[in-house]
């Protein structure tokens, strides 16, 4: 069975029969509603558009919206509409769930603007707070200087759902999920994106990290287009009294996360990678603050991976290790290579590396090596 799609356009238009093509050689029906540029003004703008009677315009009186990029009057654009297509133009792509896609390039142009000026107000919550982040959402705001700063221009619909991620974080990572598995029910890639922050927290957790340490903030952002999953900001905790006697914090020193299309951009070849960036200055300004900069020769405790399905057990075995007050880490790359493991330790100073195969697991006994 072909999938189908649903174009509202004004007729004829070169780039819906060239959609059309497209869409037969990739097996998509297409259905095309439409009219003359002059006669959109007469006709409902909807999934279901069609041709309204002198007394069906009466009854819709109410969605009467000022026609703009050429279409003089008024149109009668539905709130359903609006919503799904939020620059409110033809032709207008619909999908079998009654979406509408975005279709033209200047969309696509506008689409990604928006979505920068979101992204910015969003990261200045901690500065301006909720109200200030709800102006920029919406048609804009006034500093205290007097400058003004154009918003996002996003529908009531859409600055609620914004904020309602933005009030999602609760004390326990656990409810924070449970939180945002509501807010995206129903969206594959947003189940898609809970998903991937559970595992984050399962893996936190086996490692003995509470949320002191790791916690999941929905109101985390990274203003680059290029993340196509987690992001993360590192942030120093402790108070510091400056130069001016004054108590403050550093704040962030790290931020990065997941960019798998990257080097796509570039190669062509989809490489899943994880990446982030440091404020060395800043980081080692809050350590000499701290007095906290000597070096330590000797390295962690490297905890080998030979069955990748127990990764989990090995953070465990590493939290055991911390509380006791011995440095270790488990080590996260290409478990398959056992020498690149030992390399690693190698190159971490590592005093010794911990094995535990199947053959271990058995005895329950594990396999210390010497790496002095």
């Amino acid at each position: 069975m072909k999938d189908k799609v649903r174009i509202f356009s004004y007729l004829p238009n070169p780039r819906v029969w060239k959609s059309i093509i497209a869409a037969n050689y990739g097996g998509i029906e297409i259905e095309v509603i439409g009219d003359k540029p002059k006669n959109l003004t007469n006709w409902l703008w909807d999934y279901d558009a069609k041709l309204l009677t002198d007394s069906e315009k009466e009854n819709y009186k109410d969605l009467k919206k000022v026609g703009k990029r050429g279409f003089a009057g008024e149109l009668y654009k539905t709130n359903a509409f609006l919503e799904a297509h939020p620059f409110g133009t033809v032709p207008a792509a619909f999908g079998g769930e009654e979406k509408i896609g975005i279709f033209e390039s200047n969309d696509l142009q506008k689409f990604s603007e928006r979505r920068g000026i979101v992204l910015r107000a969003i990261d200045k919550l901690d500065r301006l707070g909720t109200s200030g982040v709800k102006d920029l959402l919406g048609k804009g705001r006034k500093d205290e200087s007097g400058d003004y700063t154009d918003g996002a221009n996003l529908s009531d619909s859409q600055l609620s759902l914004i904020l309602q991620f933005l009030e999602a974080k609760s004390e326990t990572n656990q409810q924070t999920l449970k939180n945002l598995s509501y807010l995206v029910t129903g969206s594959k890639i947003g189940e898609q994106g809970v998903s991937d922050l559970e595992k984050i927290a399962e893996s936190t957790e086996a490692q003995g990290y509470g949320v002191d340490r790791v916690l999941i903030d929905p109101s985390v952002v990274r203003g680059l287009g290029y993340y196509t999953g987690p992001v993360l900001e590192a942030e120093l905790t402790f108070d510091i009294v400056d130069e001016k006697g004054l108590t403050r914090r550093f704040g962030s020193v790290a931020g990065g996360g997941r960019y798998d299309d990257l080097v796509k951009r570039f190669t062509g070849q989809e490489v899943p990678a994880t990446g982030m960036s440091i404020g060395v200055d800043r980081l080692l300004a809050a350590l000499e603050s701290r007095k906290s900069s000597k070096i330590t020769e000797q390295g962690p405790v490297i905890i080998t991976v030979m069955d990748r399905d127990r990764l989990n057990d090995y953070q465990s075995m590493a939290v055991e290790l911390r509380r006791a007050g011995i440095r270790s880490e488990v080590y996260m790359g290409n478990p398959k290579n056992f020498g690149n493991q030992l390399k690693y330790a190698d190159i971490r100073n590592s005093p010794i590396a911990i094995i535990e195969g199947e053959n271990e697991l058995e005895k329950g006994e594990d396999l210390i090596k010497d790496l002095y």
